[in-house]
């Protein structure tokens, strides 16, 4: 794979944020709509939170730490995580008190993304999703991001279900993401520096690749599973092993036996 995969710790996070709040103004999805023209070019800082919400809760107080403001997107029926536990409830809920968003991270099995589902069969479905996560919030969810989104909602405008939809193409046509645990278009820090491409930026980051330590993504996945799967069954490893791979299929973690 070509890219830029050379530190993914969170010191090396850390001096992004850094040069981040020193360049940009941080922007919450659901304030763009509302803005008048600033000078300072805008950065909407975007996390799909697809493996680990502990993952999500550690890059949340880094970035309040530097006092900036991000949307955290969260899925509402993972395999991963369950997000109507107490402790998750409470990580929702510390996330929100560091002064960030939370949208919904809408995501199709992988069985289901094989129906011929209508359009507004699935909007229905993120209705209810979006109902369900403000059940914990307590606040309306006004974002969303798509989890490996199907064909018919790449193209859409800005709104879907009177909501902002992170990956319209008004909000990414500066855009950069750390996918697959690489930088596509290179190391990330120049890009954040004068001159800049445009005068709007979405950076996307997920929490799963950051860690004190740089790992690779294989070897960040494989920790991860070894930790959740410590104890469990034989036939519950297998279970949970298939949904990460399902989760994430473009990274395979180290010594994985699923394809």
């Amino acid at each position: 794979m070509t890219g830029w995969s050379e530190n993914f710790s969170y010191k090396y996070l850390k001096l992004l944020l850094e040069t981040v709040k020193n360049n940009f103004i941080d922007v919450k999805f659901t304030e763009y709509t509302g803005l008048k023209k600033i000078n300072k070019p805008m950065i909407l800082l975007r996390h799909d939170v697809d493996v680990s919400l502990d993952h999500a809760l550690n890059i949340a107080a880094i970035e309040n730490n530097f006092g900036l403001k991000a949307t955290y997107y969260i899925k509402v029926n993972s395999g991963l995580y369950d997000v109507f536990s107490k402790k998750n409830t409470a990580i929702i809920k510390n996330i929100l008190d560091y002064n960030h968003d939370i949208g919904l991270h809408f995501v199709l099995c992988d069985k289901l993304r094989k129906e011929s589902l209508s359009t507004a069969h699935i909007s229905n479905m993120i209705d209810e999703d979006c109902f369900k996560l403000k059940q914990i919030t307590k606040i309306p969810i006004k974002t969303i991001s798509f989890h490996r989104p199907l064909s018919q909602f790449r193209d859409l405008p800005l709104f879907i279900n009177n909501r902002i939809r992170a990956f319209s193409s008004e909000l990414t046509e500066w855009y950069l993401s750390d996918s697959r645990c690489c930088w596509r278009e290179g190391e990330p820090l120049p890009k954040f520096t004068p001159p800049f491409e445009k005068s709007m930026l979405q950076l996307l980051i997920h929490p799963i690749w950051w860690s004190e330590k740089h790992l690779s993504g294989p070897d960040r996945l494989q920790i991860f599973f070894l930790n959740k799967t410590i104890k469990l069954t034989d036939q519950q490893t297998l279970h949970f092993d298939q949904i990460l791979s399902e989760t994430i299929p473009s990274v395979k973690r180290t010594n994985a036996k699923i394809i």
